[in-house]
């Protein structure tokens, strides 16, 4: 079975999730094969320019990837994502049918980018988070 979506506009995404994105587009493939049993085949998901609504759309717009890798001996995923110069995100790993999850994420964020969401309250917040993290047994 193959099946495709593009140029998925927020009217779209918001018929599921009200209110959520304000611009953008969304694209993405499913391939699958195999038996119920045993599926075999990959889902790609790409966001372009998303721009949240309300009071987050004074956020840098995002980029999203993310891939899911149905194979024989599991799951493998990989989900990248940016936001302007100073947000970034990964998780990459695999999830077996059996056996031990094995998933990295990294990532650093600039607190600041968040401001203007903060600022409608009187607040302000600086500083950097560094991601690094493994999840795995």
């Amino acid at each position: 079975m193959n099946a495709e979506f593009t140029d998925a506009t927020p009217g779209l995404i918001n018929a599921w999730v009200p209110g959520y994105l304000a611009s953008g587009s969304f694209h993405g493939t499913l391939q699958l094969q195999g038996t119920i049993a045993q599926p075999l085949g990959q889902l790609r998901i790409t966001g372009k320019d998303l721009r949240a609504a309300g009071d987050a759309a004074s956020l840098p717009a995002a980029q999203l990837l993310a891939t899911v890798d149905l194979a024989a001996d599991g799951v493998k995923i990989e989900l990248r994502s940016t936001a302007g110069e100073t947000l970034h995100m990964t998780v990459v790993g695999s999830i077996p049918w059996s056996g031990a999850i094995g998933v990295d994420a990294s990532g650093r964020f600039d607190l600041a980018r968040f401001n203007p969401l903060l600022e409608g309250i009187g607040r302000r917040i600086s500083g950097t988070v560094d991601v690094n993290a493994k999840v795995a047994g």
